[in-house]
C-alpha cells in the first residue's frame, strides 16, 4: 500500500488533497480508496498513463473534488458513512468532517444489496468467476451496508467486521454466518442470507 500511495503522490503532485482507505477489510477482497483532488477535469484526473503497483486484491478508486464531497453527501450516504467511520488517512489532509444525512440511507442500503444480488446471479450463471471469489469480492460491499443499518438503528459504529456482523445478527435476529469467513462460504447459503437481509431493509424505515 505504501508504494501505491507514493505512486499517487508522484502522479498527482500539487493536485492531490487527500488519499483515504476505507471499508471493512476482507482478505483478497476489493480495497476501497478515496482520492480527493483540487481539479477533477479529465486532463487532471489522468494527465498521463497511470501504472499502479499490484496489490493482493483489486482496487476501487473513488475520485472527488473538495466541493463534490459536500455536494454528494445526500446522494451517496452509505459510501460516505463508511468513509466517516472506517477511514484511514494515507496521504494529505484530513477533510472528511461533514455530518452524514440519513434521509437517503435506507434506500442506498437496499439498492446496494439488490445490485449485489443481481451481479452475483449474473456472474454465477455465466460461470466466469469461481463462487468463492464472487463471495469474497462482494463481502466488503455487504459489510458497508451492515454499517449503514447500525446508523439506521441509531447504534454506535462497530470497530471491526466481527463486531459488526455479531451486532447485526443480534439486532435483526438473523444469521450472517457466511459473511464471517467469506473465502470459505457456501454460495447458496450466502445468497439466502443477504436476500433475507435485503427483505429486512425493504421493510425498515430510516429515522427522521
Amino acid at each position: 500500500m505504501e508504494k501505491l500511495v507514493q505512486t499517487l503522490k508522484d502522479y498527482y503532485q500539487d493536485n492531490l488533497v487527500s488519499v483515504y482507505q476505507y471499508g471493512f477489510p476482507v482478505k483478497n477482497a476489493t480495497i476501497h480508496l478515496l482520492i480527493i483532488l483540487k481539479d477533477v477535469t479529465a486532463e487532471a484526473v489522468k494527465p498521463k498513463k497511470f501504472a499502479p503497483p499490484k496489490l493482493s486484491g483489486p482496487i476501487q478508486y473513488t475520485l472527488f473534488s473538495q466541493d463534490e464531497i459536500t455536494e454528494a453527501l445526500d446522494v451517496f450516504p452509505l459510501e460516505f458513512l463508511a468513509m466517516e467511520t472506517t477511514k484511514t488517512l494515507l496521504a494529505g489532509t484530513d477533510i472528511l468532517h461533514t455530518p452524514i444525512n440519513n434521509d437517503n440511507l435506507r434506500h442506498e442500503c437496499e439498492f446496494t444489496l439488490r445490485s449485489t444480488i443481481l451481479k452475483l446471479r449474473a456472474a454465477y450463471l455465466c460461470e466466469e468467476i469461481p463462487t468463492k471469489e464472487l463471495i469474497v469480492q462482494s463481502a466488503s460491499s455487504v459489510l458497508i451496508v451492515l454499517a449503514g443499518i447500525l446508523r439506521i438503528k441509531s447504534l454506535p459504529p462497530a470497530s471491526d467486521s466481527t463486531e459488526l456482523i455479531m451486532t447485526i445478527e443480534d439486532t435483526l435476529k438473523i444469521s450472517l454466518s457466511e459473511l464471517k469467513i467469506p473465502e470459505a462460504a457456501d454460495f447458496n447459503r450466502y445468497m439466502t442470507q443477504i436476500t433475507e437481509l435485503t427483505h429486512y431493509i425493504n421493510s425498515a424505515h430510516s429515522p427522521a
